[in-house]
């Protein structure tokens, strides 16, 4: 049951990643990706799993970490497991948000994605960086703006 669990979890971030680096703007992406339910899927499916599956693990280990704690953590035969869906489900969750905020500006997309699935926090923060360049150049551009209309 665990793996059953852990591969239908995992086959279903994976293929989310599909609409969302290849037609991110579409009804598909917008209804699976961004509704509500699929998110309460996504988590419950997770916690289902952590549940059943996770809880003979030392998890105190980790909220009160010390060394040979989180070593006893880590040797549990199936913490990589959950690690690797705590991990999609985190840089999925990474390039939704960059989709929001990303469509709203009208920025081209693709390269933070990509980096997200990849990376994660890393493509965040590359798309944090980028927004901000951008605002100040946007902020660059209304201020000429305005020195030239007040002439």
């Amino acid at each position: 049951m665990f793996l059953f669990l852990f591969r239908l979890l995992s086959v279903l971030l994976i293929l989310s990643w599909i609409p969302l680096l290849l037609i991110p703007k579409s009804v598909i992406t917008r209804k699976l990706l961004f509704h509500r339910n699929y998110w309460i899927l996504l988590g419950g499916i997770y916690f289902i799993t952590l549940f059943f599956f996770g809880w003979e693990i030392n998890w105190f280990s980790l909220i009160v970490p010390s060394i040979s704690g989180i070593r006893e953590v880590f040797t549990h035969e199936n913490l990589p497991l959950f690690a690797w869906l705590h991990m999609l489900i985190a840089n999925l969750f990474f390039g939704r948000w960059i989709a929001t905020d990303g469509f709203k500006k009208g920025y081209f997309l693709f390269p933070f994605l990509l980096v997200t699935v990849i990376l994660g926090p890393a493509g965040l923060a590359l798309y944090m960086v980028f927004d901000k360049k951008k605002q100040k150049e946007r902020e660059r551009r209304r201020a000429r703006k305005e020195a030239a209309e007040s002439y």
